[in-house]
Formats: C-alpha cells, structure tokens, sequence
C-alpha cells in the first residue's frame, strides 16, 4: 500500500501549507 502512504503525505503536506477549513 505505498500509494496510500504516499496520499497521506501529500495531504499531510497540504494540510500543513494552510489552515485548516474544518
């Protein structure tokens, strides 16, 4: 399951470059 890992990485990575909307 690398893909998977890789997912939550980039949305990791996402989620750190702006303030969450939640």
């Amino acid at each position: 399951m690398k893909s998977l890992v890789l997912f939550a990485v980039v949305l990791a990575v996402v989620a750190a470059d702006h303030p969450p909307y939640i």
